[in-house]
């Protein structure tokens, strides 16, 4: 697994290597999930005002959307992606089948290399928390309704 993230404390490593481990879980219908996982606070983590929960048994990331009060899946799974939130905005560093790439040591800069590029980051989506309008990650004020967007200074 990859190193530590010091925007989550560890956090995410701990979610998914749980996940990993139960995984093995032979369940059927008539299973009780609760007791197999535990409870569903047991399974989210907490980056800036943003709250991610990780599915154990779909391996699936959800964040929740504050202005629509509903959870969303981010489109990633276990080993896909790291969270951190940096700059007021949560964002999504794409891992690939490799994990998060270290960045590169600048005495090798220079030099060619077949090493994939490092991750790119994307924010996930924003919404105005007043008027539920779509808002963009450098955005301070909502253009629809002129609220101060969550995150921001």
């Amino acid at each position: 697994m990859s190193a530590t993230n010091p925007s989550n404390g560890g956090r995410q490593d701990e979610l998914e290597a749980r996940a990993t481990r139960l995984g093995g879980v032979d369940l059927d219908a008539s299973s009780d999930l609760k007791a197999v996982f535990g409870g569903a606070t047991e399974w989210m983590m907490a980056l800036g005002p943003f709250r991610l929960f990780l599915i154990p048994f779909l391996g699936e990331w959800w964040f929740f959307d504050e202005a629509h009060g509903e959870w969303r899946f981010t489109g990633k799974k276990i080993g896909e992606a790291r969270f951190v939130f940096e700059n007021g905005a949560l964002r999504i560093l794409d891992s690939g089948a490799a994990g998060v790439a270290a960045p590169q040591d600048a005495a090798t800069s220079s030099q060619p290399s077949d090493k994939q590029p490092a991750p790119s980051a994307a924010p996930i989506a924003r919404f105005c928390s007043a008027c539920g309008a779509p808002a963009q990650p450098d955005w301070n004020f909502c253009l629809k309704c002129g609220a101060k967007l969550i995150g921001h200074g």
